[in-house]
């Protein structure tokens, strides 16, 4: 038995669904950090696959060439 730390025994609690103080704040600014990272990656995929689309199809959702050339050029922080 080691004598530099008492002997403690944990008990861990359940999580009450509820964060409080400073982690709190921070853990809802990493979350929010997190969905506009997701925002951005759906913009970019978005984006791609409307590049990829053929006249037609473009068409078809009332979309002509030069719209679609002009939103699939913005970068992906836009909206």
């Amino acid at each position: 038995m080691s004598t530099c730390c008492p002997e403690t025994t944990y008990t861990p609690r359940a999580f009450t669904g509820t964060l409080s103080g400073s982690f709190s704040g921070s853990f809802r600014g990493f979350a929010r950090l997190v969905q506009l990272l997701k925002t951005w990656q759906a913009h970019q995929r978005f984006r791609r696959d409307l590049r990829r689309l053929p006249d037609y199809l473009l068409r078809d959702i009332g979309l002509d060439v030069t719209e679609a050339q002009e939103e699939s050029r913005k970068p992906f922080w836009q909206a």
